[in-house]
């Protein structure tokens, strides 16, 4: 454990909080993006992927989700992150699914791409 955290502090950040919340801004086209991943960069120490999901009326409910991509065995917690329950397009409904977000990025305005 006391290894794989020495390695995260030897990961140098590609990200600052300034670009995560720059990308999170950007318009995005869901026809373009559905059911697609883009790796971001590094923060804190962690992969940063965008996440393009959708379910059966793709693209309209094509949805953004902006989260860390962690290693097995690192917390949430360990690089700033918080846990949030994101309700992801799923057949013909949705369900809650946990993603650990950037505490950076604004929850209220659209850290999903809304």
């Amino acid at each position: 454990m006391l290894a794989m955290l020495l390695s995260l502090l030897a990961v140098e950040d590609t990200l600052s909080d300034e670009a995560l919340r720059a990308y999170a801004a950007k318009p995005w086209d869901p026809a373009e993006k559905m059911q697609t991943r883009e790796m971001l960069g590094t923060h804190h120490a962690a992969s940063v992927v965008a996440e393009f999901r959708c379910a059966d009326f793709c693209p309209n409910y094509t949805i953004r989700v902006i989260h860390y991509d962690l290693m097995p065995g690192i917390s949430c917690a360990s690089v700033g992150g918080v846990i949030k329950t994101i309700r992801i397009p799923d057949g013909f409904g949705a369900s809650g699914q946990s993603y650990c977000l950037p505490k950076t990025l604004d929850l209220q305005s659209g850290f999903r791409g809304d």
